[in-house]
């Protein structure tokens, strides 16, 4: 193994900017990563950079595939303007359905 490898790069260390529950979309720089648990503001927390996961949905319905982002509520929708890319749509969701599988970062 090379000398510089540090890690897989599927978790990152940040500090929460507002308190975070585990399981939740958070932004770090221009990444978003899934909490692993729940922090209060100012702590340290680790965030999943990979992987599928059930997040909020907003309005409007996906297709399976499309581009998603983060919105500022913590829901995910197919806008990206105003909006954090996110990953990939890993199944298709209905306006009607309140959650949608994102594969991160992809």
């Amino acid at each position: 193994m090379a000398t510089n490898y540090l890690q897989e790069g599927k978790t990152i260390e940040f500090t929460a900017a507002a308190d975070v529950a585990s399981g939740s979309a958070v932004v770090v720089g221009t990444v978003v990563v899934v909490a692993i648990s729940t922090v209060l503001s100012g702590e340290l927390a680790v965030g999943m950079t990979d992987g599928v996961f059930d997040l909020p949905k907003g309005t409007g319905a996906i297709t399976q595939g499309a581009k998603v982002y983060l919105k500022s509520d913590g829901t995910i929708t197919a806008t990206a303007s105003g909006n954090t890319a996110a990953g990939t749509c890993w199944s298709a969701a209905a306006d009607s359905d309140t959650s949608i599988a994102v594969k991160l970062n992809r």
